[in-house]
């Protein structure tokens, strides 16, 4: 947000929108040519292009409204502890989303997001629309008014390049881009998954069948936040499947544009930084645009920001709570906020970030600790540190209740073996606990730093490299404390890293804060001694990022990353298609298209649950059985990314059933109940309610053999013999053929319904 005392400030009057207007231009010319890559011929690739604009706004619009209700919402917040500091409308804006995602959870929990009909939406806009007339009062009265706007430098219109891949990239529905995701899994598994049940059920809680709601899910709520708000009737899967996908849009765009405010949030820290080591105003502008344009353009932002997840929300949480701590040091012209209050400040957004992820705690948590203890003298630390500590604990204090309440243990499935397993067997937590840590001597952890599971990854490109030279500048160079700290910070988020997670690439991602603040450190540092083309010099290099980000993109899918762009979430859902089946002149002929190019996702929403074509089509393709009025109910089996499966809903009549692969197997209990005999666990199946089954062997391969995540008593040789014995009651009726085995659908015929 713009500042009335940025050291930018000035320039024409005239001239003040120059350079945001081109930035606007040049996003949408480079988000047009970046969404028309790998598609021909040229009215496909404008056809592309047209879609790309389109799923940004139509989304986009949604989102922002959002974004800005949450800067509305700040602005108490940013007055009460960052009064008198230049960037106070920069923290105003991460305190106020902060703030609303954790309304978002509590008004998720106590069910009023939840549910079809007026009062859900109602309850959504009410808080959206209160922060929104907020801001505007403030644009009108207060500091945020446009003649007060500074003038944008003309070197930030180089941040179009990352955010036309960052809106590229959103424009495309979860299940295609990024190989590094697998499509997003994440995304298909739980971060979507879960605000789908969440808006079909009571309330936002916890579930048996998906682990991932135990977690804290701050930016989830949002998501269900947002399904509230955007259009469509029907159920909770409708509107967020149905309506061209609008809320599967929105809800990445959200995340989009909150990588977008993160990314600058970063830049205004290398800015504060720079400045607070004595830099001429010109340079710290240069580290303040070089620092955004890092952090953009580094690839986990792209790749995390374009999807559904809960990154975006530690970078903005992170970033201001780092420039909060860097410029209250800095400070020294008037009052500065007491240290209790100051205190307050840092921990609410440290607590934010943690409950969007609670990794980000061991790994940002550090850095902004320091920094909190740099800023104080030593008689103030008690105070701001049980107020931060305080703050921090009840912005965490709706999760941890709930999964109290649900299971006995606050941060379930952390720590299950001293505060309870909840509704898991010891097994289960054992089988969970193996799989998220790293069993090898620190000389190996350490080693993994620089290898693909670390910073090597192609997705970090050259931004620890830039942060690790200028840390090595500004350590050598200057005797302030800021770079100390922060290098101190990141230290210790490393070896958290090494020793508290199970060594993933992406999991180093809330340290991009610390590490672009100490891009500004370190360009302060040599200040003096160098020429004047410095500036220029550091923004073109920061530049590299940006490039190997959109290079990532056009890359991805053999060079066609936009191939599922126009034909969107309808696309996997079978929706965009339903009515040209319809229009066919019979239930045979619909069924041999079905068979020719249909997908998992589309047999099972058009002709199982809910059945879009009708019980007709469904005996014509030799699925009906034995399950009378309540219609087909389907179990998957190996596949934990239920997402596009419209009758996927978490309820107890939900017709599509699944479960994280930590979670307890229907299957496997039928095995264990069924001893040696195929035909015994068919009819358990049946038991528990299923008439089909849907195994997704290649992932249930990898599961069971590879990783061995899976329920053990759920093997491939048995899964083999259910597929391959007379015996066993299971008919094929459906397959689907690719490396490592593809998918089966069996009609369970033995036992009773």
């Amino acid at each position: 947000m713009p500042s009335a005392t940025d050291p930018t400030a000035g320039g024409a009057q005239g001239a003040r929108f120059g350079a945001p207007v081109a930035l606007a231009v040049a996003t949408l010319a480079l988000l047009c040519a970046l969404a028309a890559v790998g598609e021909s011929p040229a009215p496909v690739a404008a056809a592309s292009a047209f879609t790309a604009v389109a799923n940004t706004i139509l989304g986009g619009v949604f989102a922002l409204a959002y974004l800005l209700a949450g800067v509305g919402l700040g602005r108490p917040l940013g007055a009460w502890c960052a009064a008198v500091l230049p960037s106070r409308l920069w923290v105003q804006a991460a305190l106020g989303i902060g703030l609303l995602l954790a309304l978002s959870h509590l008004l998720g929990v106590l069910g009023l997001l939840s549910g079809d009909g007026a009062a859900p939406r109602f309850t959504a806009w009410a808080i959206v629309a209160a922060g929104l007339a907020s801001l505007a009062h403030q644009m009108v009265r207060g500091e945020l008014a446009p003649e007060r706007w500074p003038t944008m430098p003309w070197s930030g219109v180089l941040l179009a390049l990352p955010l036309a891949t960052i809106f590229a990239a959103a424009a495309s529905p979860p299940g295609w881009l990024w190989d590094s995701e697998f499509g997003g899994y994440d995304a298909m598994s739980y971060h979507l998954q879960l605000p789908k049940e969440w808006a079909a059920g009571a309330a936002l809680a916890p579930v048996a069948h998906n682990i991932y709601s135990y977690l804290p899910g701050y930016v989830e709520a949002a998501y269900l936040h947002l399904g509230q708000m955007t259009p469509g009737g029907g159920d909770a899967a409708e509107r967020l499947l149905g309506a061209d996908g609008v809320w599967v849009q929105a809800c990445q765009m959200l995340h989009a544009l909150m990588g977008a405010l993160g990314s600058l949030l970063c830049g205004r820290a290398a800015w504060a930084a720079a400045g607070s080591a004595g830099a001429a105003p010109g340079l710290a502008r240069a580290a303040g645009v070089g620092g955004a344009l890092v952090a953009l353009g580094t690839g986990w932002t792209a790749v995390c920001g374009s999807l559904a997840y809960n990154e975006m929300g530690v970078l903005i949480a992170g970033a201001a709570a780092l420039l909060l701590c860097i410029e209250h040091a800095a400070h020294d012209g008037g009052a500065r906020a007491p240290a209790w209050r100051f205190g307050i400040g840092v921990g609410f957004l440290v607590g934010v970030a943690a409950s969007c992820k609670p990794t980000a705690l061991l790994l940002l948590g550090p850095s902004a600790g320091l920094l909190l203890l740099g800023a104080l003298p030593r008689r103030a630390w008690p105070a701001a540190v049980i107020a931060g500590a305080t703050a921090g604990l009840l912005v965490l204090a709706p999760w941890l209740v709930r999964n109290t309440l649900s299971g006995g243990n606050p941060v379930f499935p952390f720590a299950a073996g001293a505060l309870g397993t909840a509704h898991w067997s010891a097994e289960q937590a054992a089988r969970y606990a193996a799989a998220h840590a790293f069993d090898g001597p620190p000389l190996d952890r350490f080693a993994l730093l620089f290898s693909a599971r670390g910073f090597v990854h192609a997705h970090w490109g050259a931004t620890p490299w830039l942060a690790a030279a200028a840390a090595v500048v500004a350590l050598a160079r200057s005797r302030r404390a800021v770079p100390l700290l922060l290098a101190s910070g990141i230290a210790a988020g490393l070896v958290a890293w090494m020793f508290a997670t199970h060594l993933q690439s992406r999991f180093l991602y809330p340290l991009l804060p610390p590490m672009v603040a100490l891009l500004g450190c370190g360009v302060a540092a040599p200040a003096r001694a160098v020429a004047r083309p410095l500036p220029a010099l550091l923004v073109a290099l920061a530049c590299v990022p940006a490039v190997l980000g959109a290079a990532n993109f056009a890359s991805q899918r053999d060079g066609r990353p936009n191939a599922l762009l126009i034909g969107g979430v309808g696309a996997f859902t079978g929706l965009s298609r339903a009515q040209s089946l319809l229009d066919l002149p019979n239930d045979a002929e619909r069924v041999r298209v079905l068979r020719e190019s249909a997908s998992p996702y589309e047999v099972v929403n058009v002709l199982l649950v809910p059945g879009l074509l009708g019980p007709s089509a469904r005996a014509a393709a030799g699925l009906d059985g034995r399950f009378g009025d309540r219609g087909p109910r389907v179990l998957l089996v190996g596949d934990a990314t239920p997402l596009y499966y419209l009758g996927a809903t978490g309820r107890a009549d939900a017709g599509v059933v699944y479960h994280t692969t930590w979670d307890r197997s229907p299957l496997g209990e039928a095995i264990r109940a069924g001893g040696d005999n195929p035909a015994a666990w068919t009819a358990a199946l049946r038991a528990q309610g299923f008439d089909f089954v849907l195994i997704n062997l290649s992932e249930l391969s990898r599961l069971t053999e590879r990783d061995r995540y899976f329920d053990p008593e759920v093997t491939m040789p048995r899964v083999v013999r259910l597929l391959s014995d007379p015996g066993a009651g299971c008919v094929r009726v459906w397959s689907w053929e690719s490396p490592g085995g593809g998918r089966r659908l069996l009609r369970l015929e033995g036992g009773a319904p």
